[in-house]
């Protein structure tokens, strides 16, 4: 396993672990399911999330967006590109038709915001943990594994900690110290 798999792959389990003690189950990333505050759930794969906020933020800023738009913005061929659109058309994110701008859906505009919002709060707790390495995938990974539960938990502990700037810099303090005591045990040194 290359050096950068292993720091993912130790930083995964120990987020993993932590989270699970401390706030929730944690999910398949291909089984997660959570309520929405429409009553219904949705089932995006990390792809599909990125093309409804791709056709999000081009319809905010009043542009209108075909299949090819998304294709050529996610550079990924057109072919592979209308599929995925007719998943998330499906699942009522938004309204597609062959050869017309995709509009969004009230439903599809919730999601949308709530997944700018759920890369926020990410981008804030990688912050505050002093992560410096892979924070895309671990942001990607976290939000595809964490139930709203542990997302809201998590947003509580990120503003309790920039409500208390004291605890940052004794957890800065603590990063720079030796473990006395450990939870999470040692992964063998060649699965670095």
């Amino acid at each position: 396993m290359p050096k950068s798999q292993g720091v993912k792959m130790t930083t995964l389990l120990f987020f993993g672990k932590f989270f699970s003690l401390a706030f929730g189950k944690a999910h398949n990333a291909y089984k997660l399911k959570i309520n929405n505050e429409l009553g219904g759930i949705f089932m995006l794969s990390p792809s599909l999330e990125n093309y409804l906020i791709v056709i999000y933020e081009a319809t905010k800023r009043g542009e209108e967006v075909t299949c090819a738009d998304v294709a050529k913005y996610v550079n990924i061929p057109l072919k592979k590109v209308i599929p995925s659109i007719q998943r998330i058309h499906y699942q009522k994110y938004i309204c597609y038709t062959a050869y017309q701008p995709i509009k969004m859906t009230e439903k599809g505009e919730q999601l949308a915001e709530f997944l700018l919002s759920r890369e926020t709060l990410l981008d804030e707790f990688i912050k505050i943990l002093q992560l410096t390495e892979n924070i895309e995938e671990e942001k990607e990974t976290m939000g595809q594994y964490f139930t709203i539960e542990t997302l809201e938990r998590m947003e509580k502990f990120v503003l309790f900690v920039n409500q208390h700037p004291e605890i940052l810099n004794r957890y800065k303090s603590f990063l720079k110290k030796p473990l006395k005591t450990r939870i999470l045990e040692q992964l063998p040194e060649d699965e670095r």
